[in-house]
């Protein structure tokens, strides 16, 4: 049985990132070893939608590009831990890098929240005005 290969209008359905982004990331080098086929048209595995699914979530949280394709060079860990591999070090590095990227939420958040407290103070006082 052959894997699921998307087309790149498919793959931007999915991930919700547009076929125009999804060739700048690969341009940029934050999204690799795409598969072609003959005519050299992109095929994307499900392997590569859940890379892009994770990129478009990272890059909600404010990360940027930069340290978003860091983060995806070192690779995924969890074949060297499977193969005993020491990586304390760079889960550290991811838990800091994560920790970073909540807190920048947080704070849209806390931006949010005042603008939302804002806006239903004025609609309050808009439903006062017409009681009178």
């Amino acid at each position: 049985m052959s894997a699921k290969m998307y087309s790149i209008g498919k793959a931007a359905e999915i991930t919700g990132i547009s076929a125009f982004t999804l060739r700048y990331y690969e341009k940029i080098g934050l999204i690799s070893n795409i598969v072609r086929d003959q005519n050299g048209v992109r095929k994307y595995r499900d392997e590569d939608i859940r890379n892009l699914q994770f990129i478009k979530v990272m890059k909600e949280t404010g990360m940027s590009l930069e340290t978003l394709k860091e983060f995806l060079d070192e690779g995924c860990i969890v074949d060297d831990l499977k193969n005993g591999k020491d990586m304390s070090g760079l889960i550290q590095k991811r838990i800091l890098l994560l920790e970073a990227q909540m807190e920048n939420l947080r704070e849209k958040q806390r931006e949010l929240d005042s603008v939302l407290s804002f806006a239903h103070s004025k609609k309050n006082m808009y439903l006062d005005l017409l009681k009178i």
